[in-house]
């Protein structure tokens, strides 16, 4: 299993949220953005896609839990006609990461190899689950065979150090050097993807 400390920068995107059962919810956000990209004549402009689990299922009933399916916008974002979609910012900060390739109803095996295994043996590490968890896809689905899409799944991280700053000073989350082995990951240019990204609409 390989596990690599990345650091993502804050990034503008356009997002729908959808509640439920992360197996249904997730389909639901995805189909209204999909269709919202093609209402606008965007999905030519779209790099990679970006989904958020905003809550644990372990601690949040399934019909509660909260999803997000996110995009990069082009320039001039703000001017579109928002019908059904809402504008955020992604949330930094340090990640653990791991490479999953796969049919994407795969992707919770990989979350738990991070989460439930690789993590608890990292000494200098705590989950950090005041950010949600991310996965992003790097291939179109419409396009690429079930078996050979990419996604990042990305666990939310911080030290115990942070946590205490954060208790006591309400910090933001830990810069890139709070971690020395976190690296920094996607560029916070609007439109550019992951090195060997290809469109995912």
């Amino acid at each position: 299993m390989r596990v690599s400390l990345v650091y993502l920068r804050p990034r503008q995107v356009g997002f729908v949220r959808a509640n439920g059962p992360y197996k249904t919810s997730s389909v639901e956000a995805w189909q209204a953005l999909t269709q919202w990209l093609e209402r606008h004549d965007l999905s030519s402009q779209i790099g990679c896609g970006y989904g958020l689990a905003l809550d644990h299922p372990d601690s949040v009933a399934p019909e509660q839990c909260r999803y997000e399916a996110c995009v990069d916008l082009p320039g001039g974002y703000e001017n579109l006609k928002t019908d059904g979609i809402s504008f955020q910012t992604l949330p930094g900060g340090a990640f653990a990461r791991i490479r999953h390739v796969g049919p994407y109803q795969n992707i919770r095996l990989s979350i738990a190899k991070v989460r439930d295994n690789w993590l608890p043996g990292q000494p200098r590490l705590l989950p950090d689950r005041r950010r949600p968890l991310l996965v992003v896809y790097l291939d179109d689905p419409k396009t690429c065979a079930a078996n050979k899409l990419r996604s990042d799944v990305c666990v939310p991280v911080r030290t115990h150090h942070n946590d205490a700053v954060s208790r006591t000073l309400g910090a933001a989350p830990l810069p890139p050097d709070a971690i020395p082995e976190a690296k920094s990951w996607l560029s916070s240019t609007a439109g550019r993807s992951p090195s060997g990204a290809r469109r995912m609409f």
